[in-house]
């Protein structure tokens, strides 16, 4: 092989390893950031370059390629291995199959595909034309495969999404066809292919920002969508906290009510006695209320947690300082602690032990806030993309907001974070410590 041609499989490299990434990015998570992946991508489609250039083996390079593609998607992305090996050959799939309808579209014409082969100019702009097409192939799987649906994932938004690339794969065809019709000079051929190249890798490019864009769209979505549940959520405990107040109003007029019932019972009323208890009874105010702490919108909070424990046999304990966490606003009081004891509550509902704990304590001496909850977790939680916590849930999109709200407002007072499971003693906490501002 020559220098051009070396230089000509290391760009298809580079735009296979690029596609790999736009298909990757859009349906997984990630596991790893950075140099990391950008490390393990270049190691992958390293190895892919030099068994091309000394293999020579179609079979062989298919296989390492494969073998490149299950190596990124098992060590980058948050997927299991099946998943990792069903994407990897479909990537693979259609890369052959994009070579094929390559060479059947060039061969239309004059029925054989050694007439493009002639010289390097001409494998160049086979190249360009065959991974146009790949990459074509590869945003329409993605686009059907992903997990990221609405009403946008539509057949007119493929279509828009590909039009670009089909243009651009219009003009490979034509310059492929040009170079067996036209003796063009030398200069001219190499302009040409310079622009196709430029094309290939303007169409890069975009899908790449396209793709980029729509993920920061599908992230600004679901911390939209946190805010919303949290204003609802506060809504929902300011509700409660009325009905708490109205539960203390009836409390003080006990009085008045035994006045009255005193004053039936010297009558001799007992009828009317026992209908006047009777509706007293049914009042909503009168439902039993535990005080857990002097912190209204806290209290409510922790109040239903146990409610909702009790219902499901879950032993609830907790000890909060008076006026630990007072420094927070009722909006973020009740998004914080609402998503923090709700996914306690859920992990231990499915425990074999049930227990959940809530302890808030200031230290003074260190001028810190420590808030542990500890709960019964039977399964080690999913983690992604840096350490995060992920929902086991299927439906991703609209599950798992509570961890990015709960990070959310922890940094917003300056608060940091720390998760730990403990797989001798099944049991999960969580550690947030908010220094003094």
């Amino acid at each position: 092989m020559n220098i051009f041609e070396l230089i000509i499989i290391g760009a298809v490299q580079i735009t296979e390893a690029l596609i790999n990434y736009i298909y990757a990015e859009y349906l997984f998570a990630d596991r790893l950031s950075g140099l990391k992946k950008a490390g393990i991508y270049a190691a992958g489609y390293f190895a892919v370059y030099l068994v091309y250039i000394f293999g020579g083996n179609i079979i062989l390079n298919c296989a390492v390629s494969f073998g490149a593609s299950l190596l990124i998607f098992s060590a980058v992305y948050c997927c299991g291995f099946a998943a990792a090996l069903f994407n990897s050959a479909f990537l693979t799939a259609l890369m052959v199959l994009s070579e094929a309808a390559n060479g059947a579209i060039l061969t239309l014409p004059f029925g054989s595909f050694s007439s493009y082969t002639y010289n390097d100019l001409a494998l160049l702009a086979l190249a360009v034309l065959s991974k146009l097409l790949y990459m074509i192939f590869s945003m329409i799987a993605a686009k059907i495969f992903g997990p990221h649906k609405s009403e946008s994932d539509s057949s007119v938004g493929l279509l828009r999404l590909s039009v670009m690339p089909a243009a651009s794969a219009s003009v490979a065809i034509l310059i492929c066809y040009v170079y067996t019709e036209i003796k063009l000079p030398a200069a001219l051929q190499i302009a040409a292919l310079i622009c196709v190249s430029a094309l290939l890798l303007a169409n890069v490019f975009t899908v790449c920002v396209y793709s980029r864009s729509e993920k920061i769209n599908r992230e600004n979505l679901s911390i939209k969508l946190a805010k919303q549940k949290d204003e609802y959520d506060a809504e929902y405990y300011k509700m409660l906290e009325e009905q708490y107040e109205s539960q203390r109003i009836l409390i003080h007029d006990v009085k008045n009510h035994m006045q009255t019932i005193n004053g039936l019972a010297a009558e001799g009323n007992a009828e009317e006695i026992q209908k006047y208890i009777t509706e007293w009874g049914y009042d909503k105010a009168l439902r039993n209320r535990a005080r857990y702490c002097q912190n209204a919108i806290l209290n409510i909070i922790v109040s239903e947690t146990a409610k909702d424990c009790a219902k499901n046999g879950v032993e609830f304990h907790c000890d909060i300082r008076d006026k630990s966490v007072d420094f927070i606003s009722d909006t973020d009081m009740s998004a914080l602690f609402g998503n923090l004891l709700s996914n306690a509550c859920e992990a231990a509902k499915e425990s074999e032990e049930k227990t959940v704990e809530l302890d808030i304590k200031i230290r003074p001496e260190q001028r810190l806030t420590v808030v542990k909850i500890s709960n019964s977790c039977d399964f080690k939680p999913q983690r992604g993309k840096n350490g995060e916590l992920t929902t086991r849930k299927p439906d991703k999109e609209n599950h798992g907001l509570g961890q990015k709200s709960i990070r959310r407002i922890t940094e917003k007072y300056g608060g940091k974070s720390e998760t730990y499971y403990d797989e001798a003693e099944k049991r999960f906490e969580t550690v947030i410590v908010f220094s003094e501002k």
